[in-house]
Order: structure tokens, then sequence, then C-alpha cells
């Protein structure tokens, strides 16, 4: 009897041990595994961070190589908010309007005739592969009319003033630019941001106390571009192989 649960230990024993070595195993391998994933999306983030960081030098230099003086005023720089984003801001006097007002100045057509066509020969030419979306964002400063709530009549103002520029950009990039114009068309979207999104270094200061330059700061356009995500690249280019 002694023998038999001598025996039954044993083996119990050996169950035991075998079952740790097991859930050793797979620890060691799920570490592995896990180990493997973190650095796979580093490598993809890092990816894209350098990609997004090619398209804003490509952008910089056709600005600065531009004869147009005015383009070197445009900001181009990472989107805080978005790993994958992109902003090119535009603040009046490039693009101005008239208080209250949608149509673009004469001033703002002139500009905008000389920066569509260099922001689409790279969007839609250079770095066509890495280019997911263009959102065209439209913000306006803190006045609105006497009795009016603010956001009731600055966000349509800011839209519409959005889709001014998205039009005139169409316009501009008709005829010669015509496969530019297609591509700048399925890629872009308009929308209207109102009062709510002021540059970063006014969000906390009074409405009293801006000056007209930091008001004329608010009143911008933003070219919001987003690069396509490294899974998105690779998916585009499984299904240009399948085709191929």
């Amino acid at each position: 009897m002694i023998g038999v649960t001598r025996d039954k230990a044993a083996k119990d024993q050996t169950i035991v041990m075998g079952i740790t070595d097991l859930m050793t195993s797979l620890a060691v391998i799920f570490i592995l595994l896990l180990t493997l994933f973190i650095r796979a999306q580093f490598a993809s983030r890092q990816v894209s961070q350098d990609i997004r960081q090619d398209v804003i030098d490509a952008l910089i230099a056709k600005l600065t190589s531009s004869q147009d003086e005015s383009l070197s005023q445009v900001k181009v720089a990472k989107d805080p908010n978005d790993p994958l984003g992109i902003e090119v801001v535009i603040r009046d006097p490039l693009l101005r309007f008239e208080p209250d007002k949608s149509n673009l100045s004469e001033g703002a057509k002139e500009f905008l005739s000389g920066f569509v066509p260099l922001l689409a020969s790279v969007i839609c030419q250079d770095q066509l592969e890495n280019i997911q979306t263009i959102v065209i964002e439209g913000h306006t400063d803190r006045t609105a009319p006497l009795g009016k709530d603010p956001d009731e009549h600055n966000i349509p103002l800011s839209q519409n003033r959005a889709r001014s520029v998205m039009e005139h950009a169409l316009f501009v990039l008709q005829g010669t630019h015509e496969e530019g114009r297609d591509c700048f068309l399925n890629m872009t979207s308009v929308n209207g941001r109102g009062l709510r999104e002021p540059p970063p270094e006014l969000i906390d200061k009074p409405e009293r106390e801006l000056t007209a330059q930091e008001r004329e700061a608010m009143r911008r356009v933003v070219f919001k571009i987003r690069i396509k995500s490294t899974e998105q690249r690779q998916g585009v280019a499984r299904l240009q192989t399948s085709v191929e």
C-alpha cells in the first residue's frame, strides 16, 4: 500500500513538474511574441514618422524655392494631435475675408493661384503614395454679431470660408493641372471649426485682452494632411502585387 502511495505521489509530482515546465515555456513564448510585436509597432511608428517628416520637408522645399515671397509665410508643421498628421497653416492676410463674409478677396485668390499648384504637385505627384486625406479647415476669431450665439454664427461662417478655398483651388487646378485637380478633389474635404480651436498660444487668453494681430492669427485656414499608416501602405503594395 505504501509503495502504491509513493508511486502515485511520484506520478503527481511528475505531472505537476510537467505542467510547470509547460507554463514556463508558454510564458517565455508569450514574452518573445510580445517583444517582437512591440518592436514591430515601434518600427512601424518610426517609419511613419520618417515619412511624415519627408512630406513636411518636401512641402517646405517647394515653398522656400518659390519666387513668391508670400509662400514663405505659410507654416508647415507636425499636427500635435495626430501622429500621422501635418498642418499647413495659412493666416490672414494671406487668405483674407471681409468681416462676416465667406467670399475670397482678390489677394486671397492671387495667393491660392500660386500656392495650390505647389501643394498639389507634392500631394498628388511627389508624395502621392504616402498621402491618405486632406481636410481644409476654416477658423474664425471669437467675435459675433450682438445677441447672436458665437458658435451658431462662426461655425457656418468658417465652413463656408473653407468651401470657398476648396472651390477656388479646384478652379486653379482645372485645365493645365487637370490630373492634379482630380486627385485633389478625391482626397480633400472641408470642415468649419469656428472659434473652437484657436492657436495654442491664445487658448486661455481672455477676449478683451486680444490684440488685432492675435485676432488675425485666429482667422486662418489650415490644410490638414494625413499620411497613410504602415498597414495602409502595405495593403496597397499587396494589392498592386496581386494585380500584377
